[in-house]
C-alpha cells in the first residue's frame, strides 16, 4: 500500500491547475487520453472556463471548497461538497467562480461508484469486488497502522474489506472495468 501525499503531477488548464493522484493503467497517460480511471483535483480560478471536452469519457466531479456553478449543456448545476454531479466528456461545460473540485474521469467500459463518508471512530469498508481509491477531503484516518492525512490519497488493488479508524470525511471511488462492454 501506498499513500499518496502529493499529487503524481500538476499542470495548467485554461481555467487553472489540475493535480493528477491516480491514473489507470499506470502508464497510461491524460494527455494521450488512454487510459480507463484518472482522479484528480482541479482549482477554476478563471471564471468563466471551458471545461476541456473528452468524448470518450465520463465524468464525476464533486465541490472540494469555495462556490461555484456549471452551466451544463445550457442547464444551471449549483456545486456542492456533499453531492457529486455526472456528466459526459462530450458536455459542454462552463463553470462560473472560483473553487476546487474533485474529478473521476473514467472511460464507460469501467464502472465507477463514487461514495463520501464521514468517519468517527470505527468504520468497516465493504470492497464490493472493486479495485478502491480513497481520498481524504479533511481530517485524518488510520488504515492497517498506516496514518492516512487531509488531502492525501491511497489506491488498493486488492478485493479485501477494511477497517478505517478516525475522524475524517472521506471520498471512497469504486472502479472495476465492465467485462461486458
Amino acid at each position: 500500500m501506498h499513500i499518496q501525499k502529493r499529487p503524481l503531477q500538476t499542470t495548467n488548464w485554461v481555467g487553472g491547475t489540475t493535480s493528477e493522484w491516480f491514473i489507470f493503467p499506470e502508464e497510461s497517460s491524460y494527455q494521450e487520453r488512454n487510459f480507463l480511471i484518472r482522479i484528480s483535483t482541479a482549482t477554476v480560478d478563471q471564471s468563466p472556463s471551458d471545461f476541456t471536452k473528452l468524448p470518450d469519457f465520463d465524468r464525476k466531479l464533486l465541490m472540494l471548497s469555495g462556490e461555484g456553478v456549471l452551466n451544463l449543456n445550457q442547464a444551471t448545476i449549483h456545486l456542492s461538497a456533499d453531492k457529486f454531479i455526472h456528466f459526459k466528456g462530450k458536455d459542454e461545460v462552463q463553470s462560473i467562480g472560483q473553487f476546487t473540485d474533485f474529478n473521476v474521469i473514467h472511460h464507460p467500459t469501467v464502472q465507477v461508484e463514487t461514495v463520501i463518508i464521514s468517519l468517527k471512530g470505527i468504520q468497516n469498508i465493504t470492497r464490493k469486488g472493486c479495485q478502491l481509491f480513497l481520498w481524504l477531503k479533511s481530517g485524518s484516518l488510520t488504515l492497517d497502522n498506516i496514518l492516512i492525512e487531509s488531502h492525501q490519497g491511497v489506491c488498493l488493488p486488492d478485493q479485501n474489506d477494511l477497517q478505517i479508524s478516525g475522524e475524517a470525511e472521506v471520498i471512497l471511488v469504486y472502479f472495476v472495468k465492465n467485462t461486458l462492454g
